[in-house]
């Protein structure tokens, strides 16, 4: 062990760390240089970089013909399809009776992991199907167009606010049961390793839906969009310079002619 002693400045002294070590004793190289500090600097490798050389070539590229008959809308559709039927073409009975199942398993699963109170609105639960799926996911995509500050006040008899359609065709404790329930995965058999395991099952069936439903034309871009997102995620990123500051990042493949990405 090597003493050494402070002076008021906090600095070694190091007459006196020069009479501690006796002469014929040398310092082994893992023990930090008492004088200054500073452990010794380890040799380090040298990477053997592989020397490129530039040479001049007159490269003209392969132009391929490019076939627009292949380009498109590859669902499979009528000749004149409502706005229903292209709904329906993404959220198929398949997918949407997943979420179904894995909403009323979840309900299930909040029954045995956690206690509720009995005056809680989850004890009148009953399972959902898909016809009232679809009702709740059709209310969900009329809020943004008929705007009310609070969520509780689409079914409120006010006559300044009111909306009746909301109030006829579910109830109000009903939709926020269904909201609180909504799930897209089995929380028995997770998945540590996978960030998105609660969404896994959203993102792979759009995913999919939106590379097969359109092949796009020649002219294509990679651009970046930001989706509004203020929840708690650990890839959660701030660009002030876009229109939602918060979000989630996505880089997309865009079809310059039709605007479909």
């Amino acid at each position: 062990m090597v003493l050494t002693t402070l002076d008021i400045t906090g600095s070694v002294d190091v007459a006196i760390v020069a009479k501690l070590i006796p002469p014929d004793v040398t310092e082994p190289e893992n023990i930090v240089n008492v004088a200054n500090g500073v452990p010794p600097k380890k040799k380090q490798k040298k990477i053997e970089v592989p020397r490129i050389k530039w040479q001049n070539i007159d490269l003209k590229p392969t132009l391929h013909e490019f076939d627009n008959e292949k380009s498109g809308v590859q669902l499979q559709l009528t000749q004149s399809p409502s706005p229903l039927d292209i709904f329906e073409s993404f959220f198929t009975n398949d997918f949407t009776q997943k979420i179904v199942d894995e909403t009323n398993r979840y309900h299930d699963y909040t029954i045995t992991e956690s206690e509720i109170p009995n005056a809680s609105r989850h004890n009148q639960w009953k399972n959902t199907d898909l016809n009232e799926f679809f009702v709740f996911l059709g209310l969900s995509l009329l809020m943004p167009l008929v705007y009310i500050q609070r969520l509780n006040d689409y079914w409120s008899k006010d006559l300044i606010i009111e909306t009746p359609m909301f109030h006829q065709v579910i109830s109000r404790d009903r939709y926020l049961s269904l909201l609180s329930k909504m799930h897209f995965c089995d929380n028995t058999n997770v998945n540590a390793n996978d960030r998105l395991f609660k969404i896994r099952l959203v993102i792979d069936h759009f995913r999919n839906v939106f590379k097969t439903g359109m092949c796009p034309f020649q002219n294509i871009a990679i651009d970046e969009s930001l989706v509004l997102f203020k929840g708690r995620i650990s890839f959660r990123q701030y660009i002030p310079s876009k229109r939602h500051r918060f979000g989630i990042k996505f880089f997309v493949l865009a079809d310059c002619e039709t605007g479909y990405y």
